[in-house]
């Protein structure tokens, strides 16, 4: 295989695959809105294979990508991490961006 893997103080290479990778996806929708909330087995994703994910899903679904949001679960950012361990502000931030859709 040949790749560095992250998160080791030693170079690492790897020799094959452990277990496939996956994505859960949180859709919530509400009068004719819908957000995903993505979560995908990666250490990072650059901004444009998000972007390029976001325009096939689009493509697909129909859903806007302004609220399709996808994060790397082992790098989650400070807004959804916060959100996951309050119900309230979970449900502010789903409440916001499906009005937005």
């Amino acid at each position: 295989m040949g790749i560095d893997i992250s998160g080791y103080y030693i170079k690492r290479i790897a020799d094959g695959v452990l277990d496939e990778l996956e994505i859960n996806t949180l859709a919530v929708s509400k009068d004719g809105s819908t957000v995903l909330l993505m979560a995908v087995d990666a250490m990072g994703m650059n901004k444009e294979y998000i972007d390029s994910m976001k325009e096939y899903i689009t493509a697909q679904t129909g859903i806007s990508a302004e609220v399709i949001f996808i994060r790397p679960i082992r790098t989650p950012p400070p807004v959804l991490a916060a959100a996951i361990h309050s119900p309230t502000k979970r449900r502010n931030i789903c409440k916001r961006y499906a009005a937005q859709a």
